[in-house]
């Protein structure tokens, strides 16, 4: 699939077109975010960014995609999306939004798109999982998802990470049509940010649930599609996503250190730390994805001077990234008291 110019100037058209009508939706069935003490917003702000992508995920499948592969992992992302959407309205149970995200990961798995080894390494031979492949490509989307709706806390930075992250597999993957695919979406992504942050006074819009976990588990299907038909190692692709794996972690335990609900919304994110620090988004965005980056380089020299030693820095790396993290938040406890 190599990028068509009028392909992607209609889908920026379809894009802006989208977002208008289904903002003016919003406001006549009450699709809103409202205003709290958790929230920046001044004003009830339409939830409907992330079921433009929901949309054009589901015209991408139809009209654009030959690769059934693709396409699955296109229109399960949509459902995934639609689950959101729900979720986002309705408020759902956490329970009840994970044995859907379960029952739609599980299609896609027995489907084919499971992770059949993490590699193979001079230290440890090849981690083949064998039998224990359905439950680990399981757990890997569910965590990946999920980090990125941990990350949805700031206008544009699901956005911004998504960007910086695909560039990256773009970068490895070295494949014109995984590069065309996220070109395209990436755009669509684009219109959305000038949307997202009511850039040219566009009327502002959220990418809500719907957005951040379909980005995710589109992402997460990714890497284990480039992992299986690629043969792109495991390893790499973990490395372009390495600040949401070690944020996600270290949010859930110090969740569990303070017996605290693991699914309760809560300022406990890296995101609002440096926000309060730097006292703007837009530094925020690149230090969040700079950090990404500097551990994605020294995650990609490593693997190519030795897989196993890539292998033990990606485990050693998240101790210090832990500790300083925890001393920001002391810093900022401090300064409040």
């Amino acid at each position: 699939m190599l990028i068509n110019i009028n392909n992607l100037f209609l889908l920026i058209i379809i894009s802006f077109i989208l977002n208008y009508f289904l903002i003016k939706v919003a406001f006549k069935f009450d699709y809103l975010d409202y205003p709290s003490n958790r929230k920046s917003h001044e004003k009830p702000t339409p939830f409907t960014g992330g079921f433009v992508l929901v949309v054009l995920f589901i015209l991408f499948a139809i009209f654009f995609v030959q690769n059934q592969e693709i396409k699955l992992i296109l229109i399960s992302s949509a459902l995934v999306g639609l689950l959101g959407l729900i979720d986002d309205k309705f408020n759902l149970n956490p329970a009840i939004k994970i044995i859907f995200l379960i029952a739609i990961s599980f299609y896609v798995i027995l489907d084919g798109l499971k992770i059949i080894s993490l590699g193979n390494y001079d230290f440890f031979g090849n981690l083949y999982l064998g039998n224990f492949s359905i439950i680990f490509s399981l757990l890997c989307i569910l965590f990946l998802t999920n980090a990125f709706n941990y990350n949805d806390g700031i206008d544009g930075l699901t956005i911004f990470t998504f960007w910086t992250s695909s560039l990256l597999i773009i970068i490895i993957s070295d494949n014109n049509d995984i590069s065309s695919l996220l070109i395209y979406i990436n755009t669509i992504l684009l219109v959305l940010f000038f949307f997202n942050l009511s850039i040219f006074n566009l009327p502002r819009t959220f990418l809500g649930d719907t957005g951040s976990l379909l980005l995710g588990f589109f992402y997460s299907l990714l890497m284990i599609y480039l992992n299986k038909f690629y043969k792109i190692e495991a390893l790499l692709l973990a490395w372009t996503v390495t600040y949401l794996v070690y944020e996600f972690l270290s949010i859930n335990i110090f969740r569990i250190l303070k017996k605290k609900n693991l699914v309760q919304p809560g300022s406990d994110h890296m995101h609002y730390a440096l926000l309060s620090i730097l006292k703007s988004k837009s530094l925020t965005f690149v230090t969040i994805n700079l950090i990404n980056v500097i551990f994605f380089t020294i995650g990609f020299i490593s693997f190519n001077l030795n897989s196993s030693v890539s292998f033990l820095l990606y485990i050693i790396l998240f101790f210090p990234y832990i500790y300083f993290r925890h001393l920001i938040f002391v810093n900022i406890k401090s300064k409040e008291n």
